[in-house]
């Protein structure tokens, strides 16, 4: 049988398993807090510790990338809703100095290729646009500009041509376009006339055809040529496109350029 003891604080007495006064509530037992000592707090196995900093990595990387997408998302918000101009082609239309159809053109003088037409009273000069980087021609007389593409595929060629001969009485623009009609005819396989009529060249009235032809044996496909004959004083002119069917509405601008842009000059 446990002896009695007596409370400290108010003298009561208390039994030894008491551990509170049961007269004023004093505490008879000291309750024993556990010690942690250096050595008990590194008592976490390595693995566990190495899993919780692997772990505290990957949470601030994550929360870096988080940021880093949140500012590029905000920054796109913010951003003016006007779009940026894209780079053009060097040949694009828009572009000074080239057409719509692409075309970078340049202002050639026939004085400067020799041209001239023999026993013809008068200048027989003109300066008009061509495509840049067409070269003349070579083998071809003093009274024929003819320019072809820088093209070496002759299935991609183009030639432009300024042809001049001497006006003889009688003999109109349209007796001249119907003698080349036929020549033409002579020299290329199937070839037919598509249009043909008046036209009005450089102020003055000519004559034009259209002709769709078999081209050479080293062209596939087909041709096209477009002629316009017209009468310029003493003078008659001849301006000529010959181009693959196929590029034929590509070509045709830098005929329209070239007639648009023909002047004679003294």
């Amino acid at each position: 049988m446990n002896e009695p003891r007596f409370c400290p604080h108010c003298g009561a007495p208390v039994l030894p398993e008491d551990a509170f006064c049961g007269e004023c509530g004093t505490a008879l037992k000291t309750v024993q807090q556990p010690v942690i000592t250096p050595q008990s707090q590194s008592q976490t196995p390595p693995v566990k510790q190495a899993t919780q900093r692997r772990g505290s990595g990957k949470l601030t990387a994550l929360m870096v990338v988080g940021g880093i997408l949140l500012a590029v998302i905000a920054l796109a918000l913010l951003a003016p809703n006007n779009p940026q101009p894209t780079s053009s082609s060097p040949l694009a239309g828009n572009q000074a100095g080239a057409g719509p159809d692409g075309f970078h053109y340049q202002h050639i003088r026939s004085a400067d290729y020799g041209f001239r037409l023999e026993k013809v009273q008068g200048d027989a000069g003109f300066v008009m646009d061509i495509p840049e980087g067409w070269q003349r021609q070579e083998g071809t007389e003093q009274h024929e500009l003819v320019f072809k593409s820088p093209d070496s595929d002759p299935e991609m060629q183009m030639f432009l041509a300024v042809m001049a001969e001497p006006a003889q009485k009688g003999r109109s623009a349209s007796n001249v376009l119907a003698t080349h009609v036929a020549e033409l005819k002579d020299l290329a396989a199937d070839a037919e006339v598509l249009e043909k009529g008046a036209a009005n060249i450089a102020g003055s009235k000519g004559q034009r055809a259209l002709l769709r032809y078999i081209g050479p044996d080293d062209v596939a496909g087909k041709l096209m040529t477009e002629m316009l004959v017209f009468q310029r004083g003493a003078v008659m002119y001849r301006l000529e496109l010959t181009a693959p069917a196929n590029l034929w509405h590509t070509a045709q601008q830098a005929m329209q350029q070239a007639q648009a842009t023909l002047e004679f000059v003294p």
